[in-house]
């Protein structure tokens, strides 16, 4: 009797066990499946158009890599532990690049380190609220950023730009808008105008800044999209263009599709580049060819998103897929 007894102790207890490493093992899959792996949302191209910089997530953990424009030649160029770091981007000489740092608890703020990765050091100087995205005069000398000064419902608010030097002086602020949604800095190759997305009073619109008397002035592109549902606004280095993501006027209701559009300064005209039927994000001007770099999300309107690098020329041909080559890491 107590032999029966003790071999059903036995049972349970390995019952018990067993169903605990099956919740762990449940836990953990969960987990993991949480944590973010792949690329990130943005790429910039270095002014000889050689090589390209990135982010890419390992473990809900972001470093920052660097590539040939063909997707070879990868480098990792900083090994964070917890934080992340996010959006980098090449000063005008390639020399060093800008890139946020995102810290667990705390607010984002402004790096910059050479550009193979060394002497990594924090733009100071600068209230610790949220930044969202930075970007370099054309002199390299200056730092343009979008910084929100209120917390709302866990994200940042009250958006407006402000500027600081490479050295971390001169912090100003340049504009007073207090916008709720604010992104896509980009600036004119002579200095005096950044333009920008903004979201504010119920609507989205593209708007030039004048660094000079800062005024701010709406500017939409024409074109056969719809005119309240697009983004991503980047001016090419000659001036002559503007590359954004748009919703097209054929759209059918549903879910947005974000195509590549370009738009000729001159006359204001866009056409549509990409038929990709998802999302597209972050158009990037080769400096010296007729090219532009975008993201494409894979994944589009599914949770996680899957980012990819696509190039295709102005007029519409060449689209194809960088192929990146981070085997090793």
């Amino acid at each position: 009797m107590e032999l029966k007894k003790t071999r059903k102790s036995f049972l349970y207890i390995g019952s018990c066990f067993s169903v605990i490493i099956i919740v762990l093992f449940i836990m953990f899959t969960l987990m993991n499946e949480k944590q973010r792996y792949g690329l990130s949302n943005s790429v910039s191209i270095s002014p000889n158009d050689d090589r390209i910089v990135f982010s890419y997530f390992q473990k809900d953990i972001a470093s920052i890599y660097s590539a040939k424009v063909d997707g070879t030649n990868v480098k990792r160029l900083t090994f964070p532990n917890e934080e992340s770091h996010m959006n980098p981007i090449y000063s005008p000489d390639g020399s060093k690049i800008l890139f946020l740092l995102y810290p667990k608890k705390h607010f984002s703020y402004i790096c910059l380190m050479d550009a193979d990765g060394t002497n990594i050091r924090p733009i100071k100087n600068i209230k610790q609220n949220e930044i969202i995205e930075g970007i370099f005069s054309p002199d390299g000398q200056t730092i343009y950023f979008i910084m929100g000064n209120r917390i709302f419902e866990d994200r940042m608010v009250d958006l407006d730009i402000y500027s600081i030097g490479v050295d971390g002086t001169n912090f100003t602020r340049l504009s007073n808008i207090d916008s709720f949604q604010m992104s896509d800095l980009s600036i004119t190759s002579d200095g005096k105008r950044l333009l920008f997305y903004s979201f504010h009073q119920d609507k989205e619109q593209f708007y030039f800044l004048n660094l000079d008397s800062k005024r701010i002035q709406a500017f939409n592109p024409e074109g056969n999209f719809d005119e309240q549902i697009f983004s991503n606004p980047k001016i090419s280095p000659d001036n002559k263009w503007l590359a954004f993501s748009a919703v097209p006027g054929n759209w059918k209701r549903g879910n947005f599709e974000y195509e590549l559009f370009v738009m000729d300064f001159q006359n204001r005209k866009s056409r549509q580049l990409t038929h990709l039927k998802s999302s597209v994000e972050e158009p990037s001007f080769f400096h010296t060819e007729q090219k532009i770099l975008f993201i494409h999300d894979q994944n589009w309107t599914k949770s996680p998103a899957k980012y990819e690098i696509m190039e295709i020329n102005l007029n519409g041909s060449g689209l194809r897929k960088i192929e990146l080559d981070l085997s090793e890491f």
